[in-house]
Formats: C-alpha cells, sequence, structure tokens
C-alpha cells in the first residue's frame, strides 16, 4: 500500500523552496503479550478455510527484554533478513541500509522522495516498490514500501498490513509460531488485492506525477523570470530544477510498473482512475 504521504545526497541545500509533502504515518512497532501459564493452542481453521494453503512461519519473541515478532523475510527473492511484524502499520518498511545491500534504490527503478512522519517527527524516506515479499511460504508481489531508518539492530524493517491483507493471522505464543492460512481469491481480488487498495494505489501514484510535474513548471518559470541575473541563486533554482525533473522521471516509471502490474491481473479499468 502506498501512502499519501529523503532527502537524497543530491538534493539541492535550497530545498526547503520547494513545497512540503504531507507525511505518512511512522509504523509503530508491534508488542506481543507474554504467554500466559498453560497457553491455548491455535483453535483449528473455519471451515471456510478448511482447502486454504496454510504456512507455519517461527518467529523470535524478543528484542532484548521487549517482546517482539521477528521473522524471518525475503524481499526480492533475496537472502533471509530479519523484520519485524506490526499489525498496526499500514504499509512495509525497511532501513536504508537494507534497501543497498539489495539495490532496491537505483535510479531509473522507480524510487520518489518523501518524507515519513510519527510521533517525534518527520524523517528522510523513499517510496519504492518491492517486486516481492515472501514470510516463509507466504508471498505477495508489488509491495509498496518506505525506505528509512530505524534505531535498532534487531531487525532491517517492518513487515504491515499491505502484505496481511491476503492471509488470515493466528500467532501462537507457546511455540512461537505464525500460521498464515491463504484467503480465498476471486474475480474481486485480483492480484490480491481489493478494489479500495486498487483505487487508492492509483491515486497516489498519479498524484506523486502530477506533484512533480507541477514542481517542475513552477522552477521553470522562477528560472525564466531571473534570466537576467546570476550567482549562486540562479545556480540553485537550476539545480531544483534538475532534481524535479528527475523525480518526475521516476514517478513515470513507477506508474508505468504499476499498469503493468494492473493490465496482467485484469484489474477494472475503472479501479484505475483516481
Amino acid at each position: 500500500m502506498l501512502d499519501d504521504t529523503v532527502e537524497p545526497a543530491f538534493a539541492p541545500s535550497a530545498a526547503e523552496e520547494v513545497p512540503k509533502l504531507e507525511p505518512v504515518p511512522m509504523p509503530t512497532s508491534v508488542v506481543v503479550r507474554e504467554p500466559e501459564p498453560a497457553p491455548v493452542k491455535p483453535a483449528a481453521p473455519p471451515a471456510k478455510f478448511a482447502n486454504q494453503k496454510r504456512f507455519v512461519v517461527p518467529y523470535k519473541p524478543n528484542e532484548g527484554d521487549t517482546a517482539r515478532i521477528i521473522i524471518p523475510v525475503k524481499i526480492n527473492g533475496g537472502p533471509t533478513v530479519a523484520m519485524a511484524l506490526d499489525t498496526g502499520a499500514p504499509g512495509t518498511l525497511i532501513t536504508f541500509k537494507l534497501a543497498a545491500r539489495l539495490g532496491i534504490l537505483r535510479e531509473g527503478d522507480g524510487r520518489l522522495v518523501t518524507k515519513a512522519g510519527g510521533i517525534g517527527g518527520t524523517a528522510n524516506a523513499a517510496l519504492v516498490v518491492l517486486d516481492s515479499l515472501s514470510v516463509g511460504e507466504a508471498k505477495s508481489d508489488f509491495v509498496p514500501a518506505t525506505v528509512t531508518e530505524l534505531f535498532t539492530d534487531a531487525f532491517e524493517g517492518l513487515v504491515g498490513m499491505d502484505f496481511l491483507a491476503g492471509y488470515s493471522l493466528q500467532i501462537d505464543t507457546d511455540h512461537h509460531e505464525l500460521i498464515f492460512i491463504e484467503l480465498p481469491t476471486g474475480p474481486g481480488w485480483p492480484a490480491g488485492h481489493d478494489e479500495t487498495w486498487w483505487r487508492r494505489t492509483f491515486r497516489q501514484v498519479k498524484g506523486q506525477r502530477e506533484h512533480w510535474k507541477a514542481l517542475q513548471v513552477s522552477m521553470q518559470e522562477r528560472i525564466n523570470r531571473s534570466m537576467s541575473s546570476a550567482g549562486e541563486e540562479a545556480d540553485e533554482l537550476k539545480k531544483l530544477l534538475t532534481f524535479c525533473e528527475s523525480q518526475h522521471r521516476e514517478a513515470e516509471i513507477l506508474e508505468r510498473r504499476l499498469d503493468r502490474y494492473a493490465a496482467n491481473h485484469s484489474v477494472p479499468l475503472e479501479w484505475r482512475r483516481p
């Protein structure tokens, strides 16, 4: 899921001239209650899930003295990394270090500068789309994610509700296991997403393209008005224009990826309109 809301190293120093994007909520870490004596084992799946695939994934229950659900995750088919399950987070989050190791932040892959917001304020972030995210044998394709910093060495990201939407989840705190039960799919859930997800995602991506195009036009107009002036201010305006142009190109790349993904899964045309 993409949110409506990092200035990269190449961003100009006068970036404050560019209107700020609305911050997106920063995912929070899930806290799991310690198991009670003689815990109750997970009940058998409801009859409607009897024929659905079940995946059992072990988890690490602690980060030091703090209860967590830390799970093994593979991104884009890469090596297994530790991430925390966060049922209160709307989307997936990964660290800059992990994104760099996986080659996710390359120019031309459709990564967009944004901000991630939380209780402590906003932080630099990048908006990307992961080709796939797997927790054990449970897998989701085309996963929007926010790349930012986490102040922990225990895990390298958060898995949120966008991944869990395709599964019924049970947590066995006795055996420290997650049980993913694949939900039935049908015409109303192309690629495992409902109409609301598709409309919201298209609105977000198209909105980013329009946003950076408007900023590009605005910067060009300012440069045209100041053609007679030279010096540091003119150089900064040109850097801002170059940055806006590159972000507009990245937004177009991301929009084309989304269009192809929707077409490959027969998403109704009316769902693709903002």
